[in-house]
């Protein structure tokens, strides 16, 4: 499947194929993480076109033979696809929630006048950054997302992260204002100069005060010193911090549209 139009799954790629196994099947592509089922964004179908009316069925159908019956922990169900929109009120319908994620490219990030000046940023060295690290990603959880369970999968999560950094794949970075982590993010290679930011995250305490605007822009160019990257890609929800990225010289390049639904007894705690 050609990835070349979409920014947001080519680079999705660099993550998928490093920590899981990625399957052509022709008209979809089926992306698992069996070290790590129940992340619902590494287990799922990805389509070559929209969804047309009607699809549902067939794609849960795949969804249960291609990822639910290897590996049973994934009870979610998760389906993203390239080109447009698509038909998607059969999904609203039936429970899922609906994303737009707006992919942003930049081949050198650029100062923001109200960017914090005195946190340091630096990537994540000690066991004790990378705790933390986590940490901020906990605490910056969605409500509806309990902490046990969402500890328990940052956990698998961050341990790919480190596996990648220790392959020379990228760093994550942390802003430090002094002692105390603030914000955190990733920065991993592709091909050809490729990179994606990973996880952008200010703990609640510390946001509006610029972190991560100055964390963007120290990142990238850490990184396009430390492992040559030429074009870096950062991926938002059409709801998310966009401005956030343009004011740092990051420009809109594209959109990408995906569906997914929580497991049953998820959704009895959301409702």
């Amino acid at each position: 499947m050609d990835l070349s139009q979409s920014l947001v799954d080519a680079t999705a790629m660099i993550f998928h194929r490093f920590e899981g196994v990625v399957r052509d099947r022709g008209d979809y592509l089926c992306i698992t993480t069996p070290g790590n089922p129940t992340f619902y964004w590494g287990n799922y179908l990805l389509f070559a076109q929209a969804p047309g009316q009607g699809v549902l069925a067939d794609w849960e159908a795949l969804f249960i033979a291609d990822i639910a019956a290897e590996q049973p922990q994934s009870r979610h169900r998760c389906f993203a696809w390239l080109g447009g929109p698509g038909e998607q009120a059969q999904f609203l319908l039936a429970g899922y929630k609906v994303y737009a994620s707006q992919a942003l490219a930049c081949s050198r990030p650029s100062k923001a006048p109200d960017m914090n000046q005195q946190v340091q940023v630096r990537p994540l060295v000690s066991e004790t950054d990378w705790q933390a690290a986590i940490a901020v990603q906990v605490a910056s959880r969605d409500e509806s997302q309990e902490q046990q369970a969402y500890e328990t999968f940052k956990t698998a999560q961050f341990a790919t992260y480190r596996s990648m950094v220790a392959a020379g794949l990228g760093q994550r970075y942390g802003a430090f204002a002094g002692d105390t982590l603030v914000a955190e993010l990733g920065i991993f290679m592709g091909e050809d100069g490729l990179a994606r930011y990973q996880n952008v995250c200010t703990h609640p305490d510390w946001r509006r005060q610029g972190m991560a605007k100055r964390l963007v822009y120290e990142a990238g160019h850490q990184a396009i010193a430390e492992f040559g990257a030429t074009k870096l890609v950062i991926v938002a929800d059409e709801e998310g911090p966009i401005q956030l990225y343009r004011s740092v010289g990051f420009a809109p390049v594209g959109v990408a549209y995906g569906v997914d639904k929580a497991p049953p007894a998820a959704q009895d705690k959301e409702n």
